[in-house]
C-alpha cells in the first residue's frame, strides 16, 4: 500500500465515503454566500439585477425595440401641431375656391376650431394611458 492509501479510510477506499464538497464544484462555496442557495449580500443580488436590465434595455434600444419616451412625445406634439394648422388652414381654402363670403368662412372656422378645443379638452400627455373622461 502507499502512502496516499494508508491516510484514506476503509469507508473512503471502498466508495462509502461523502465526497468532502459537492461534485462539479472544485472550490466548494464561495466566500460570502448563504447557505441554502439565499445570497448573504441581498444589495449585491440587487445591483445585479438592475445592472442586467439595464444591459437589456440597451440592447432593446439598440436594436430599434425600444424607444424613449421623450422621444415619442416630441414627435408626437410636432404630429399634433401640424395637424392643427392644417384643420385651421381648410376654411380660408375651402372659402377661396367655393367663393364664400367672410362670415361664411367664420362660420366653418368656428367650427373647426370647437372640435380641436373639445379634442384637447379630452386630455393632454399627463392623462395618457387614463380612461377617457365622461
Amino acid at each position: 500500500m502507499t502512502k496516499a492509501r494508508a491516510h484514506r479510510s476503509k469507508a473512503e477506499l471502498l466508495g462509502d465515503a461523502k465526497p468532502a464538497r459537492e461534485p462539479g464544484n472544485s472550490r466548494g462555496p464561495m466566500r460570502g454566500s448563504g447557505v441554502g442557495g439565499r445570497s448573504a449580500n441581498p444589495f449585491r443580488d440587487q445591483l445585479y439585477q438592475a445592472q442586467t436590465r439595464i444591459a437589456e434595455l440597451k440592447a432593446e434600444q439598440l436594436a430599434g425595440r425600444l424607444v424613449l419616451i421623450s422621444d415619442v412625445e416630441e414627435q408626437w406634439a410636432a404630429r399634433v401641431v401640424d395637424c392643427r394648422q392644417r384643420l385651421l388652414a381648410v376654411a380660408s381654402r375651402v372659402g377661396a375656391k367655393l367663393g364664400l363670403n367672410r362670415e361664411q368662412v367664420e362660420v366653418i372656422d368656428s367650427e373647426i376650431r370647437a372640435a380641436l378645443t373639445a379634442l384637447a379638452a379630452q386630455g393632454g400627455v399627463s392623462d395618457a394611458g387614463d380612461p377617457p373622461r365622461a
